[in-house]
């Protein structure tokens, strides 16, 4: 696959087209995350300090708009290292009134911050429920049939359906003739017709819709609108060594990731925080992995469909094909939001993993939930009806520059607060 593509001394038009190719061409699956991630990073360092500044939430394509406009409006530069952000950052000149009002308008006019922008599309593409069982073959229709309890279905009645080879898209059409047709008994039947006109008439609720806490704690008897209602468990810990190779790596990645990026503060890029929750949560599974002998996978951007919500978690994680934790990344603004929606994604989560498993599998009963905006770390248990926080303050990680330095203050906080989190 041809490498990623570079801004270099091209004009943004030039490197758009580039982008646009290599996407294009790519053999790899390109989430919108990633996308957006190869976009900024080939972007000179002018113009990512220049977005850095003023956002870069807003779609690429008006991204692209505003660079054309700064291009446009700003002196020549000749013989400028772009490339090289040590040598840059110290000589970029201020935003001229001009530009920060064109960006102001351009901003204002056409884009909506990331999240609402996200948020936005999640919810007018949340499918219906049917939209979700016709797509499912006949063993897979019969696991998501054994979860429904209430059907009172059984193993005979699943047989009837399994010789008839009944799919998603049959189940939908299915009539009580049709199944009393097939040996299916009234009981069975009547219950079978009801919930397939039930699955037709159900929308599922983006993630991305709850907005109020309130909302999602008064299911759990919790009448309030922030975090100190939740009750507090007691976190596992696990000692991580000061010379584990895992450890060593997160930190050697986090500084390299530093050196360019700077000191991480509270509007940061998305795709700046993203890569910073990365490393440490493939981190923490290598850890997990080798204290438990299990293995562990993270899947990015993973899509989860429960009983009444649905849409794509930040991360999830999985120990064989149970998710065991899913991951919700938030600038701090909007932390409440994400433990809204975390809890959302949590319930949904175990529905799914409830329709997978065995009935006598009595695993898994529990999961736990990430906020975070990899500065603040907060991590919750969801079991059936309960939902539990590990504390009311959050674990935190201060990402700052100094730590470069590591005979710093600054480097051995920042290594004191990467283990604490890992330990957790």
């Amino acid at each position: 696959m041809a490498r990623y593509p570079i801004q270099g001394s091209d004009p943004i038009s030039k490197y758009y087209e580039n982008f646009k190719q290599y996407i294009s061409e790519a053999d790899i699956p390109m989430t919108r995350m990633t996308t957006r991630v190869i976009f900024l990073d080939g972007l000179t360092e002018k113009n990512k300090l220049y977005l850095f500044r003023v956002g870069s939430s807003p779609p690429i394509e008006n991204l692209i708009k505003v660079l054309e406009e700064i291009e446009r409006i700003s002196p020549a530069q000749p013989n400028q290292d772009n490339d090289h952000p040590e040598n840059f950052l110290p000589k970029v000149e201020p935003i001229t009134s001009h530009q920060k009002s064109y960006i102001t308008r351009k901003m204002s006019a056409t884009s909506t911050p990331a999240s609402a922008s996200n948020n936005a599309t999640e919810e007018k593409q949340a499918p219906t429920l049917a939209e979700v069982v016709r797509k499912l073959d006949t063993e897979n229709l019969i696991e998501f049939l054994r979860g429904e309890e209430d059907l009172q279905l059984n193993d005979t009645h699943f047989e009837i359906l399994r010789n008839e080879e009944i799919a998603g898209r049959d189940f939908l059409k299915l009539t009580e003739e049709k199944l009393r047709s097939y040996g299916m008994k009234g009981g069975p039947t009547s219950r079978i017709v009801d919930f397939a006109k039930e699955v037709k008439e159900k929308k599922l609720r983006a993630f991305s819709s709850y907005r109020s806490l309130r909302e999602v704690l008064l299911k759990y008897g919790l009448d309030s609108d922030g975090v100190e209602a939740i009750p507090l468990f007691e976190l596992p810990q696990y000692e991580v060594e000061d010379n584990d190779q895992h450890f060593a790596h997160c930190m050697a990645d986090i500084l390299f990731r530093m050196k360019h990026y700077g000191s991480l503060v509270l509007d940061s890029l998305e795709s700046m925080r993203n890569e910073y929750v990365s490393t440490l949560l493939h981190t923490a599974l290598h850890i997990a992995g080798d204290l438990t002998r299990k293995e562990f996978s993270m899947r990015p951007e993973y899509e989860i469909i429960g009983d009444e919500s649905s849409g794509r978690v930040n991360y999830g994680i999985k120990e064989s094909e149970n998710l065991i934790c899913v991951t919700e990344d938030k600038v701090q603004r909007s932390i409440l939001e994400g433990f809204a929606q975390n809890i959302k994604q949590l319930e949904s989560s175990y529905e799914t993993n409830k329709k997978k498993r065995k009935r006598e599998d009595d695993d898994f009963d529990y999961l736990y939930g990430i906020v975070t905006s990899a500065r603040d770390w907060h991590f919750l248990l969801y079991s059936p009806g309960e939902i539990s926080q590990a504390s009311e303050i959050p674990y935190s990680i201060e990402f700052n520059k100094k730590a470069l330095e590591k005979n710093s203050e600054e480097y051995h906080t920042l290594r004191k607060n990467v283990k604490k989190v890992l330990e957790g």
